[in-house]
């Protein structure tokens, strides 16, 4: 069964503030948690995924900043990945995971994503929504209005699940990755855009 992850493509919005990027900040990470709960998913499945850390790997050598997030969402997918802004020098892409997913998901999602995500840096030309809907007409296929799949980021959610499965003790590593109870109030982290919806 697919899972119910893919890329949709979103509207770019301006950050408050002004783009995190700046020259000589000293931040080498290019993948960033956003709150508690994605720092501890990030850091279990780079220990224990061979997998993620070569796409981690390849997101340090790109323009990208890719924030992760864990935030409660009710809708399908259970996972996005989406474009927040460009400027010369960076993309800035957010992955949203939803927190409803059993801990076993979580790991195939970040791994799903984060291939989308290698997916964007390789291709510098995307930097708005016309050019990403573009490059997955190419190299992918669509799922449902303006929700795009790729073959290689299935099987890499796949791989990702297997590897952290493979590990001596797996109930660690997925323990290490639940998030601390949600307080009363809006989630931590940046805000989940919307879907464009794309009418037929």
């Amino acid at each position: 069964m697919r899972p119910r992850c893919s890329l949709v493509l979103v509207c770019a919005i301006v950050l408050s503030g002004g783009p995190a990027w700046a020259e000589g900040d000293g931040e080498t990470a290019r993948v960033r948690g956003l709150d508690p709960a994605a720092v501890k998913l990030i850091e279990a499945t780079r220990a224990g995924s061979p997998t993620v850390r070569r796409l981690l790997d390849r997101l340090e050598r790109s323009d990208l900043i890719v924030y992760v997030q864990l935030v409660p969402r009710f809708d399908k997918p259970r996972a996005v990945t989406s474009i927040l802004s460009a400027v010369p020098q960076a993309r800035f892409v957010i992955i949203s995971i939803t927190t409803l997913s059993g801990d076993p998901d979580r790991f195939l999602l970040l791994g799903h994503e984060l291939q989308h995500a290698v997916e964007l840096a390789d291709a510098p030309e995307v930097r708005d929504l016309a050019a990403m809907r573009a490059l997955y007409e190419r190299i992918g296929w669509r799922d449902r209005p303006n929700v795009y799949e790729t073959a290689e980021a299935l099987d890499t959610g796949h791989a990702v699940r297997q590897e952290m499965f493979a590990r001596a003790r797996p109930d660690a590593v997925i323990a290490s990755s639940r998030p601390a109870p949600a307080s009363a109030g809006a989630p931590q982290g940046l805000p989940v855009p919307a879907p464009v919806e794309w009418r037929r």
